[in-house]
């Protein structure tokens, strides 16, 4: 087998290897037919009924994802998600419901008109999908699919008269001031004051409430789709389970080119190329406009800013600018700049970034910036005694009646409830800024050799076998092809050509002696490059034994391509030098 051959059958070798371990395992592919493919279940990728976030949305035409909207599918097209909805319903019977009026009584309960459930219907083979906006993480599995609705703690507390003679009645919320402050009238009262961390730790621990957001759809894996293809061997076209610039949150750095992190690096265009491409294609064809996003300021909590990005928004609700300004500024301001950013001078790309959460949101939203927020706490109370009207409002209420302390008038208290100004407050007893975990926020950017699903191995095939090719045969330009050796007569034929050659030649006279030497292999024109030794063998020394002569010296002639002459210039007259010639050059 020739070297060429060896390394064909090598490179096959490891093209074999990288089909079995590339992600999207080739060995996990069935034929369906002659032209189709079904891509197993173990393929990297979702899984039939993960839930996902899509920034551009989805192609429900391409029937693999369906949002989850509330809408109702028909399984016969989708037996992968028929038999999921088998299993997660006799393993999870907490997610679903047994009736369409359980499931909308579920929903009506919810601000965003929310259901987290799924109703199958067995006889009619369909089944109606959650309508998700929001998700929140559970390890409780009996759990799945339960609305939490929006709430705060409570603030609450209880003020009476502060007057100079009173007893202090302030308590929760509400604490007596230091100082007296004297009135219209002349009495003296202490001034009162809220503080809601009194109330509730929660209050105070942070300066967001409603953490910040972008909006997205969530989607649910029906099937993981066919591809039709021509043929596996020539160009093999397998479903890819991702688009360009999906997302994903990571506790971890997720070692896969395909997937990039976020984190204001600029990515250029030679590394990424499909990427950008499909973003200088998405702007070119997307319409102008311009966002104004009002926030709280974050250097002074007390006022709003309010900010204008340009952009084009895209068919599939990209938002791609070139305003990298504006983009810096809005991350500086509110951490949240969630724009596609072409690069103007050079040619490349910024990600969006957020160090807020994302939101679950609709078609029409998506992408959307939600500032923080919580419902204002309002309302206003005056001083009155017993007998007097009590002017309340908002917050604020009425209590029981209290007597002074030092026999002076007697009054009523003033009771504080933030529920009564909003329901909001006191709904629950949880955190206001949820426990979190930070994370990784990566985009998908396309196909790598890392784990690719989408790759022409012959193409690969021989672009390695000819840069191979090439490589060998650059080598066997100094492969000996033919040798010869015989006592001290020698040579070494090389497959470019060039040829090495040597032997011995004795002189028996002393100076002015001379040898002719005829090659054993002629080279191809006079220019070759002859070498030499002498022995001085006056002392009659046998072979092997041999001295270097003292004084001996010899010149060298070129007389042909075919032949070298040797001429003794010195040493002893009468007696025998010995040399040992070498020449090397091209003999064709």
């Amino acid at each position: 087998m020739s070297v060429v051959n060896t390394i064909k059958t090598l490179t096959t070798t490891i093209l074999n290897l990288i089909k079995t371990r590339a992600n999207g395992d080739l060995s996990n592919l069935t034929e369906m037919g002659e032209s189709k493919l079904r891509l197993s279940r173990s393929v990297a990728g979702y899984y039939v009924g993960d839930i996902g976030i899509a920034i551009g949305g989805i192609d429900e035409t391409e029937n693999t994802r369906r949002y989850l909207n509330g809408q109702t599918v028909s399984l016969a097209q989708f037996p992968d998600f028929r038999e999921w909805l088998k299993k997660r319903k006799k393993a999870s019977p907490s997610a679903f419901v047994s009736s369409l009026t359980e499931w909308n009584t579920l929903r009506d309960k919810s601000h965003f008109k929310q259901c987290g459930k799924f109703y199958y219907d067995e006889a009619g083979d369909t089944v109606k999908l959650p309508y998700i906006v929001n998700v929140q993480g559970t390890s409780d599995m009996s759990a799945l699919g339960n609305l939490i609705l929006s709430g705060l703690p409570n603030i609450t507390g209880r003020v009476g008269a502060l007057g100079e003679e009173n007893t202090n009645y302030a308590t929760g919320a509400f604490y007596q001031g230091g100082d007296l402050l004297t009135g219209h009238g002349g009495g003296k009262d202490y001034p009162v004051y809220l503080d809601a961390s009194r109330s509730s730790a929660v209050y105070g621990r942070s300066a967001t409430v409603q953490p910040e957001t972008v909006t997205f759809p969530y989607f649910i894996q029906v099937s993981v789709g066919a591809e039709p293809i021509t043929s596996v061997t020539n160009e093999l076209e397998l479903n890819n389970p991702f688009s360009l610039f999906d997302i994903r949150w990571s506790d971890h750095r997720i070692d896969n080119l395909s997937w990039l992190v976020s984190n204001g690096q600029f990515n250029e265009s030679s590394a990424f190329p499909s990427a950008y491409n499909y973003l200088v294609t998405q702007y070119n064809n997307g319409t102008d406009k311009i966002d104004t996003i009002t926030y709280v300021s974050r250097t002074d909590v007390t006022k709003t800013e309010t900010r204008s990005i340009s952009y084009r928004l895209c068919k599939n609700g990209m938002k791609i600018t070139k305003d990298k300004d504006t983009y810096d500024q809005l991350l500086l301001d509110t951490g949240t700049a969630w724009y596609y950013v072409l690069g103007t001078t050079e040619s490349g790309f910024y990600l969006p970034q957020t160090d807020g959460c994302l939101q679950g949101g609709t078609n029409d939203n998506a992408g959307a910036f939600t500032p923080q927020g919580i419902p204002n706490i309002t309302g206003y109370f005056d001083g009155h005694g017993a007998t007097g009207s009590a002017y309340k409002t908002g917050c604020f209420a009425q209590g029981n009646t209290v007597s002074g302390s030092k026999g002076s008038g007697n009054g009523f208290l003033i009771d504080f409830d933030a529920s009564r100004c909003n329901a909001v407050y006191g709904n629950n007893t949880t955190d206001v800024q949820p426990n979190g975990v930070r994370g990784f926020l990566y985009f998908y950017v396309g196909e790598c050799i890392q784990g690719v699903n989408l790759v022409n191995f012959e193409a690969i095939k021989a672009q390695l076998t000819n840069e191979l090719t090439l490589t060998m045969e650059n080598l066997n330009k100094h492969r000996v092809i033919e040798s010869y050796h015989n006592g001290e007569s020698w040579y070494r034929e090389y497959a470019d050509g060039w040829c090495e050659q040597g032997g011995r030649a004795d002189i028996t006279t002393g100076g002015g002696a001379h040898a002719t030497i005829t090659f054993l292999k002629p080279f191809k024109t006079i220019e070759y490059t002859p070498t030499m030794s002498v022995t001085d063998m006056s002392a009659g020394y046998t072979d092997g034994g041999a001295i270097v002569g003292t004084g001996a010296e010899v010149a060298l002639v070129r007389l042909s391509n075919s032949q070298l002459g040797l001429q003794s210039q010195g040493g002893y007259s009468g007696k025998a030098q010995r040399f040992f010639w070498r020449a090397c050059g091209y003999i064709r």
